[in-house]
């Protein structure tokens, strides 16, 4: 009989364990999701609510923050611009309250006349705050076409 209620107990903690680990994983890729939803929206809101405050992003050779991110979208005609995202997440691993992703971003993007497609190799460090996960760094490859 005791055998029984520990192998019970031991079964209850691992697959709640497991829930938590697959509601975090769900929560670091949402969060990614989200935030280049808002940039699809040019929404600065939306984009800033998933970076924490010392965001950092290389791109393509440059050094950016949150502000440099988002002065773009000032720039742009909202009517005329249309972006669909698609990940392939490869890897996300987590130890505490820092995860690191890695996965493979394109962008179908329209503007006015032109319509193209990019595609990247992206990695990005969150940090959990608040008990919400934010992006801290984001590294971000064009691949070729």
């Amino acid at each position: 009989m005791n055998k029984t209620i520990l192998l019970v107990f031991f079964f209850c903690v691992t697959a709640t364990t497991s829930l938590y680990a697959q509601g975090d994983e769900a929560a670091i890729k949402q969060s990614i999701i989200t935030m280049f939803d808002g940039m699809s929206k040019l929404d600065e809101q939306i984009v800033r609510g998933e970076l924490t405050k010392d965001f950092q992003l290389l791109e393509d050779g440059e050094v950016w923050n949150a502000d440099s991110l988002t002065s773009f979208f000032k720039t742009m005609d909202k009517a005329a611009f249309s972006r669909i995202n698609k990940f392939d997440f490869i890897k996300i691993e987590k130890r505490d309250n820092v995860a690191w992703v890695s996965y493979f971003n394109e962008a179908q993007i329209a503007y006015r006349e032109r319509k193209f497609t990019i595609k990247w190799l992206e990695s990005a460090v969150l940090v959990k705050d608040n008990k919400r996960w934010r992006i801290s760094f984001l590294h971000s490859t064009k691949l070729r076409q």
